[in-house]
């Protein structure tokens, strides 16, 4: 078995337009991620055998390929970065994909390779797996920026939310429940289940929390939840 990883790259992005192009510390953004994912295919004992950057435009493509990714010029309309990622899915053979945001720089090599063999064991069920991490502070608790999941016994993911889940009723919401975890936006899929989810139709909870995960679960499918203790700061602002 053998997975690739696939950086969905937008340059347009919603909160910060050309994002992955800044350069404030020399390099773009995207090169920063690009090399984290090298690093990971290197570590993982050929388990994860090549890195693509799903791109929309000349100028990530050049950057892509500058950082040492192999560039797949992608659409523009694209609803979401999986969408974008099942594009160059479809002309891969690995049998696991891995979707590692391109705004993602301070991702471990070891993270990558964690969330790469979630679902890749025998028998385990679920089409695709992501990663989490115990929530450390009432502030990153109540981020709508920082996106909760919550889970079963089984480690399957039973919802994600901007709202600070679950709530603890007893506090009013003002303790965090030891439960409570963060969601790392690090996706891995098997490759066939990829290139259908690309055909379901964006759910309501997709629509209002913004969450493309949200459309696999209200389809039915698992998603298995690995935690880790290392949760990268993801780029989405100008001070970070």
């Amino acid at each position: 078995m053998k997975c690739a990883i696939v950086i969905p790259a937008r340059l347009e992005s919603t909160r910060m337009p050309r994002k992955l192009l800044r350069d404030d510390t020399g390099r773009p953004l995207l090169a920063h991620t690009i090399e984290t994912a090298i690093g990971a295919a290197r570590m993982s004992g050929g388990f994860i055998t090549a890195v693509y950057a799903a791109v929309d435009d000349e100028a990530l493509r050049k950057a892509a390929e500058a950082a040492g990714a192999a560039a797949v010029m992608t659409r523009r309309d694209h609803a979401s970065g999986s969408d974008r990622v099942a594009e160059v899915a479809a002309g891969l053979s690995e049998d696991f994909i891995l979707n590692l945001q391109g705004d993602e720089p301070e991702v471990e090599p070891g993270t990558v390779i964690q969330a790469a063999r979630l679902i890749a064991r025998a028998g385990e069920p679920a089409p695709m797996g992501t990663l989490g991490c115990p929530i450390a502070s009432a502030a990153e608790y109540r981020n709508p920026n920082v996106v909760k999941v919550a889970a079963d016994s089984a480690g399957y993911a039973l919802y994600f939310s901007r709202a600070p889940i679950p709530f603890d009723r007893d506090s009013g919401g003002q303790a965090v429940p030891p439960c409570a975890c963060r969601h790392i936006g690090i996706y891995v899929y098997r490759r066939e289940f990829l290139l259908g989810y690309k055909r379901l139709p964006p759910s309501p909870l997709e629509t209002v929390e913004k969450l493309e995960q949200l459309r696999a679960l209200y389809a039915g499918h698992k998603i298995r939840l690995g935690i880790t203790s290392h949760a990268p700061p993801g780029i989405d602002t100008e001070e970070e």
